[in-house]
């Protein structure tokens, strides 16, 4: 959850300073698609996942996480990211554009 998610949820206009934008309306249905990729980062604390970035698609989900572990789902094929596509050669293009997507969202 971002500030900004926390922000709407609670009522309070959304600092200019916050980086970033609601994903309520996403999440709550009134948003259906998205109209450009999310990037995703996840900070290591004890319990949880190590740490990441990741970027989300329309189509695709890809993580690449600290200790060099990765994550590629087709969400038309695999809705719920049970199959992980990552290190298969026929899915070696779409990972490097998904990373190299990471990369030029991080700037």
């Amino acid at each position: 959850m971002t500030m900004a998610d926390i922000a709407e949820m609670t009522g309070v206009s959304i600092p200019s300073q916050v980086d970033g934008e609601s994903l309520v309306p996403l999440l709550s249905g009134r948003l259906t698609t998205l109209d450009r990729p999310v990037l995703l980062q996840h900070v290591y604390y004890p319990g949880t996942a190590p740490s990441f970035w990741g970027i989300r698609t329309e189509r695709w989900m890809y993580a690449l996480y600290k200790t060099g572990e990765r994550e590629l789902y087709d969400l038309n094929r695999d809705p719920y990211e049970l199959t992980n596509l990552a290190g298969r050669p026929s899915y070696r293009d779409r990972e490097r554009k998904l990373k190299a997507e990471i990369q030029e969202l991080r700037r």
